[in-house]
């Protein structure tokens, strides 16, 4: 992969994104010794989830929390491409 100069170089399909997932409301939970992520971890009331490039974060996860009590999820952009996402009325 190439360095990021910018983050208006596009997003290539082997790189690394940050989405940012909070415990309250169950968006976190700590069962049978694992960490379990909701689907409604990734909703957003505005309908604009964002996620930030991880090369952009000098790919340290914790460059992407706003609060402690929120945990960072990792994602291969070429992997969220390739998901079929069903779309809700």
């Amino acid at each position: 992969m190439s360095l990021l100069t910018s983050s208006c170089d596009p997003v290539l399909d082997d790189e690394i994104l940050y989405r940012r997932v909070t415990f309250k409301g169950g968006g976190i939970k700590y069962e049978h010794d694992a960490f379990r992520i909701s689907a409604s971890s990734f909703n957003d009331p505005k309908k604009q989830p964002s996620v930030d490039r991880a090369l952009l974060q000098d790919k340290n996860p914790e460059n992407s929390k706003k609060h402690l009590t929120e945990g960072i999820v990792s994602l291969v952009t070429g992997k969220v491409r390739s998901e079929r996402i069903a779309s809700r009325p």
